[in-house]
């Protein structure tokens, strides 16, 4: 879901692109499944005040899907990541930066939670990634790394 610039406000078109997801969220298979709605900025402004801003926008989406398909709050999970990860790198300006992303969260063996993330094909597993050995904020998840496609 994307959002103007400066404004955590759900635009009407994010309105029609948050029913097909509060629809599934609802939905029996999902029912048992907690969510982390992860909000986003360009890189335009403090850092301090992006963090604020994105995690305005997570929190405006939760609040929609709470309100709009009666979800209950316990199951979303907010937070801001700020311009930290944006969707283009190489353009920290652009509008497609400004978004919040929807991740299915499931329990770990521990009891933590962590995320769910896609399978790749192969994976590599050259230990000199560092995204392998780098903390990524992500503590109060237990998440790890995004499995990346080996290079040809």
């Amino acid at each position: 879901v994307f959002f103007a610039y400066d404004s955590a406000r759900l635009t009407p078109e994010a309105r029609i692109q948050l029913e097909p997801l509060g629809e599934a969220l609802r939905a029996q298979p999902l029912a048992g499944h907690a969510f982390l709605i992860a909000g986003h900025t360009d890189a335009a402004g403090g850092r301090a005040y992006n963090r604020r801003l994105s995690l305005a926008r997570a929190r405006a989406v939760k609040a929609h899907l709470v309100e709009t398909y009666g979800l209950a709050p316990e199951r979303l999970r907010v937070h801001g990541w700020g311009p930290a990860r944006p969707k283009d790198p190489d353009a920290p300006l652009s509008r497609v930066n400004r978004r919040v992303e929807v991740s299915l969260i499931a329990p770990a063996r521990s009891g933590a939670l962590r995320f769910v993330l896609p399978v790749a094909d192969h994976t590599c597993t050259d230990s000199a990634d560092p995204r392998l050995r780098t903390d990524l904020d992500l503590d109060d998840f237990g998440a790890a790394p995004t499995p990346r496609p080996c290079a040809e």
